[in-house]
Parts: structure tokens; sequence; C-alpha cells
């Protein structure tokens, strides 16, 4: 996670990331997900949403410190904010396709099983992002 998070960081600060280094992020996601015979992909969306919510626990501290005239920071932190998580949402495109299938098949299964126990619920990399924005 160390070595990807610097890559979602830069993406989330809107820094340059170069081409090696986003295709290298891009190429590390697809073997997490499809790692055998345990993908890591359930862990990677967890640090993943573990970054999240501090990244926007910063951009809050960051507008309340501000005092006075926040609207135009506030906006500034939201755009950023919307930005990265379109970025994020494509540099994690296989951890979304991993997930997208494995909540079809859940929900397909719980539908068959009859089960009260739900699977986890996991949201695109873009939705999560703009919930925990909304929710934090």
């Amino acid at each position: 996670w160390d070595t990807i998070s610097k890559v979602t960081s830069a993406v989330m600060s809107e820094s340059a990331v170069s081409q090696e280094d986003w295709v290298e992020q891009i190429t590390s996601v697809y073997y997490l997900c499809m790692a055998m015979p345990n993908p890591l992909a359930e862990p990677l969306y967890d640090k993943l949403r573990e970054y999240l919510v501090e990244h926007v626990k910063r951009c809050r501290e960051l507008v309340a410190d501000r005092g006075e005239d926040i609207i135009p920071l506030y906006y500034q932190q939201y755009t950023t904010f919307s930005r990265g998580a379109t970025y994020l949402d494509n540099l994690y495109m296989h951890l979304n396709q991993y997930f997208t299938k494995r909540t079809i098949k859940n929900e397909w299964c719980d539908h068959y099983r009859h089960s009260t126990e739900k699977a986890k619920k996991f949201e695109k990399v873009h939705d999560l992002a703009m919930n925990i924005w909304r929710d934090e």
C-alpha cells in the first residue's frame, strides 16, 4: 500500500504523476485484484477507503482553520477532490471491475440463498470518494 498510496496522494492533490508511475499503479492494482489463490482486492479497497477518509478530514481541517472567507477555499478543495476522485476511478479501474462482477454474483446468490446475511456492498471508487466527502 505504501507505494500505491504515493501515487494516490499525488492524484488527489493534483500533483504531476509520470506516465510510468501511472501505468505501474494500474498494473499493481490489477495484480492485487487478481492475486491467486487469495485476491487482495478487499484489503486494497479498505486501505483506499481509510486513505480517503483521512484525506477528507485534512481538507475539512484546512478549511475550518481558515476562519473568514472559507467559501472560496471550500470550493477549491471540493473541486480538487472531485477531479482527483475521477482520476482515482480510472486508476483503480480493475478494482471497480473486480467488485462489479463480485457484487452481481453476490446479489444473485443472496436472492437464491434466502440468507439474512447480505454480502458486503462495494461502491465504485469515484462514488466511494464522493460519498465520503458528503458523509465525513
